[in-house]
C-alpha cells in the first residue's frame, strides 16, 4: 500500500500550433509502476504506460498546464509532478500554393480502374490531400 515516487522532469520535448510532446522520468514503486495520469489544466485527459506523451488537436497560441501521476497495480496513486506550463505556438500562415504534382503517369489499368502514382508536391505547411479528376 506504498504509493509509487512522484513523477519528476517533467518536460517539453517539442510544441506545435496544435500539440504538445511530453517526456518525464519514471518513478519507482515497490510492487511496480503500471501507469501514469497525464492531467491537462487539473483534468486526467489520458492514461500511458510509458513516460512519453503527445498532446494533441490544441488550440494555437494558447497556454496549458501539465501535471503526472504515477499509479502502480494496486490502485496507488503518486502525488502530482511539479507544474509544467506550456505555451502552443502561432499557427503558420498558409500563403503559398503547393508545387504542381510532377511525373503523372498510370501504373496499371482494367477495364474499370486505374492505378496512378505521381511525384509529390511540396507545401510551406504541408500537403493535406490530392484531387484528382
Amino acid at each position: 500500500t506504498v504509493a509509487p515516487s512522484q513523477p519528476t522532469g517533467l518536460n517539453v520535448s517539442k510544441v506545435t500550433a496544435n500539440s504538445v510532446a511530453l517526456t518525464w522520468k519514471a518513478s519507482t514503486d515497490n510492487i511496480g509502476v503500471k501507469e501514469y495520469q497525464v492531467l491537462r489544466n487539473g483534468e486526467v485527459i489520458d492514461t500511458v504506460p510509458g513516460t512519453t506523451f503527445i498532446d494533441k488537436k490544441l488550440k494555437a497560441n494558447t497556454e496549458y498546464t501539465y501535471t503526472i501521476k504515477a499509479l502502480d497495480s494496486a490502485g496507488n496513486i503518486s502525488k502530482e509532478s511539479e507544474e509544467l506550463k506550456v505555451k502552443t505556438t502561432n499557427e503558420i500562415p498558409d500563403i503559398e500554393a503547393p508545387t504542381q504534382p510532377k511525373g503523372l503517369h498510370s501504373m496499371s489499368t482494367t477495364a474499370t480502374t486505374v492505378d496512378l502514382m505521381w511525384s509529390p508536391s511540396e507545401d510551406n505547411v504541408g500537403v493535406d490531400h490530392y484531387i484528382v479528376y
